[in-house]
């Protein structure tokens, strides 16, 4: 059970994280009532929920890729105000981030919420496995980590 601060004591930086992350999980959920408010829910082609499942793949699979990358020497880092395990966790969290933001400018052209409501579940789930900092998460970080700086590739630029 996660110890829970009382009046006057600091949070811990995990305790701290998670909130930021619920914070972070919540908006899009707050988009999907904005949008289907403002524009309604209402019949949509198939090429807007095919497009904005799409995009949601895409970005999981950016994040996938992209996401995890070891860091490239800690010493640089070392000044940093955010460690690189929180640093990797927004970068993350950005990625998957970007499909939602479009699927929900989509649906104020397609003027129906309804492609974004049938994507919001995917998304969050996308940004939920990228993001929360569980111990599969620690682990995957870790194992990215050990395997120890990527290095360009030799005689492609010098």
């Amino acid at each position: 059970m996660t110890h829970l601060p009382t009046p006057g004591e600091a949070p811990t930086s995990a305790q701290s994280l998670r909130t930021t992350i619920y914070a972070l999980l919540a908006a899009p959920v707050i988009l999907g009532v904005v949008a289907a408010i403002t524009v309604g829910v209402g019949s949509v082609g198939v090429g807007w929920v095919v497009g904005g499942l799409l995009l949601v793949a895409l970005g999981w699979l950016v994040a996938q890729v992209a996401g995890y990358r070891p860091v490239l020497d800690s010493a640089a880092g070392a000044g940093a105000s955010t460690s690189p395990y929180v640093a990797g966790i927004m970068l993350r969290f950005a990625i998957t981030e970007v499909p939602i933001i479009l699927n929900f400018i989509g649906a104020f052209l397609a003027h129906t919420a309804t492609a974004y409501l049938i994507a919001l579940p995917f998304g969050l789930a996308s940004m939920w496995w990228h993001v929360w900092p569980s111990e599969r998460l620690r682990r995957r970080v870790a194992a990215k980590q050990a395997a120890g700086p990527q290095t360009p590739k030799s005689g492609r630029n010098g």
